[in-house]
């Protein structure tokens, strides 16, 4: 399995606090049947300022622990990029940290509201030639009690990643109930761990697979952390 959404750099953010909890979480996910994981740390975040002059080398770091470890995992470059039109100026940036380089963009949308002109906000980041992942939707205070008001901007190309957490219950009724509908309709497209640790948050993909499975068939579940994910490595167009 792909795991395109994982805080799994030691300092960056609020997610892995030290080398031995991103051990931790990488022994975890590689007992989970986790090959791949891109490493999302907050990017453009308000709360979580991005240390730009550490990234790289936390992340050669990190990456090397992972291939030395018995299953390897792979690490690949990635962000979390918070909502901001910062973001277009970014992008200019030939390194800018798209999920493991490639066309595909994970967005995080302010956690409390709707930003104002959000379609068209997404119109110019695939003018952009980026294709939006918004990253769990239904964690929003908004989104997750009107999840259908997704399902125009899908229609419109943006894809979705749930937490697989969601699907369990570990964030609440509400936000499963909201993760539910989208799996029965069909409307996410990618499952990711969204880790910050070990313990609490850890990178584990195969509960929310299995739920997904009972809710929409474990073919289409397989897709989600395989599949679907498999094309953002390869940076492929998406098919719909």
């Amino acid at each position: 399995m792909i795991d395109l959404h994982a805080h799994i750099l030691w300092g960056m953010d609020d997610g892995a606090s030290t080398p031995e909890v991103s051990l931790a979480m990488m022994e975890l996910a590689r007992g989970d049947g986790i090959t791949d994981l891109v490493a999302t740390s907050h990017y453009l975040s308000p709360l979580w300022p991005f240390r730009e002059e550490s990234y790289g080398e936390v992340l050669a770091l990190t990456a090397a622990l992972a291939r030395e470890g018995d299953p390897p995992l792979t690490l690949h470059p990635g962000g979390e990029w918070f909502w901001s039109e910062e973001i277009f100026s970014r992008l200019a940036d030939p390194g800018a940290l798209t999920l493991a380089g490639s066309r595909y963009l994970l967005l995080e949308l302010p956690a409390l509201f709707l930003p104002a002109h959000l379609d068209q906000f997404l119109f110019r980041l695939q003018l952009a030639g980026k294709i939006p992942v918004l990253a769990h939707p239904e964690r929003h205070l908004v989104l997750s009690r009107h999840p259908d008001r997704l399902l125009p901007w899908v229609e419109r190309g943006m894809l979705i990643q749930l937490t697989a957490g969601s699907l369990t219950g570990d964030w609440g009724e509400e936000i499963r109930t909201a993760a539910v509908f989208l799996t029965r309709e069909r409307r996410a497209h990618f499952l990711g761990s969204d880790a910050h640790d070990a313990a609490r948050r850890p990178p584990v993909l195969s509960r929310g697979v299995e739920a997904a499975g009972k809710l929409a068939g474990m073919g289409w579940a397989r897709t989600l952390v395989e599949d679907n994910p498999r094309r953002v490595l390869a940076n492929l167009p998406w098919e719909t």
